[in-house]
């Protein structure tokens, strides 16, 4: 009897902690229905767009640089070092390591975007609207491309992410500023 009875006590516990547990949960639920955006994407992005574009482009600039210094084309593939290590050898093994760096970004690069594309893909499928590749994102550079005085105010290369018709915060001021002082009707800011 005694058995019967502490199962049926541990049977009672574990029954009463599932529905504490089913009660936290619903609880959750309702305070995490919110519409801001996801925190740890958010800090994802920021870490990216604040320091890993900028440290990564510096990096492969860097190994491009080591390589037109030993004198390999930068654009070029990697070529199988020697087996003996004279200093043209010692080269060939430095341009391999590097082709391998650079070789590597670019496939950390490739599965970041992937990853990326693939969460937009999984949400937009759950929300039941239109995916969004990489390739539909445009950056400032080619918000620029149909704007008047582009050539004089803008930046041919700028790889900003447009907050504002099209343009980064930067170049907007800039075309602003170039449209006041050539006279030009101003753009109109959009609706906050």
């Amino acid at each position: 009897m005694s058995e019967d009875r502490g199962a049926d006590h541990v049977a009672n516990k574990n029954a009463k902690a599932i529905r504490s547990l089913g009660e936290r949960r619903t609880w959750r639920k309702v305070t995490r229905s919110r519409r801001e955006p996801n925190r740890r994407l958010q800090v994802a992005a920021k870490l990216i767009l604040d320091y890993g574009a900028r440290e990564v482009t510096e990096a492969l600039r860097s190994i491009n640089e080591d390589l037109e210094s030993i004198g390999y084309p930068s654009g070029g593939s990697s070529s199988r070092a020697p087996s003996t290590m004279d200093p043209a050898g010692e080269d060939a093994l430095r341009a391999s390591n590097l082709f391998d760096q650079r070789e590597c970004f670019r496939d950390l690069i490739t599965a970041h975007v992937e990853s990326a594309e693939e969460i937009v893909r999984f949400a937009a499928a759950l929300n039941r609207k239109p995916v969004i590749t990489a390739a539909d994102v445009a950056l400032c550079a080619e918000g620029q491309m149909v704007r008047d005085g582009s050539h004089e105010w803008g930046t041919k290369d700028c790889t900003e992410i447009p907050v504002t018709r099209g343009l980064c915060g930067k170049c907007y001021q800039a075309e602003s500023k170039w449209r006041r002082a050539t006279g030009l009707v101003g753009r109109e800011k959009p609706a906050a």
